[in-house]
């Protein structure tokens, strides 16, 4: 099965007043997160084996705080590269790539038939705060 992260991403949506009078205003949040490993395990055919992972969801921000979660699997043990981007999309559905991006490096041991998931904050969950701020008008 692997061994499993669950990643939290909160944030505030922060608008300048020329963005409010310009008239467009943040719809959604999209955030993306995407897990890639540092030293890619090779299968017994001698081919990588694929192990990177990516996925996105679509919030709404409430009163201009925004949340998501993720569970990451990872197939195989060593150091995995973790990122996390937001972008933000307008009431025309415009997508800004002003958000922030974060990123975590998180480590798999495996162990005797079980593996244990340890990340850079020593802890199982991992929770990423971005301020999405946008800066187009």
């Amino acid at each position: 099965m692997g061994s499993q992260l669950a990643v939290k991403v909160e944030g505030i949506v922060q608008v300048t007043s020329s963005q409010r009078s310009s008239g467009r205003r943040v719809r959604a949040v999209q955030v993306t997160i995407q897990s890639n490993p540092t030293n890619p395990a090779v299968g017994p055919d001698g081919k990588p084996v694929e192990s990177s992972v990516s996925m996105n969801k679509t919030v709404e921000p409430h009163n201009d705080y925004f949340s998501a979660q993720f569970l990451l699997t990872f197939a195989a043990a060593g150091l995995h590269q973790v990122f996390v981007e937001t972008a933000l999309l307008d009431t025309f559905d415009a997508l800004w790539n002003a958000g922030p991006k974060a990123q975590l490096s998180v480590k798999i041991f495996e162990e005797s038939g079980s593996s244990r998931t340890t990340s850079s904050s020593s802890s199982a969950a991992a929770r990423v705060s971005v301020s999405a701020t946008s800066s187009r008008s």
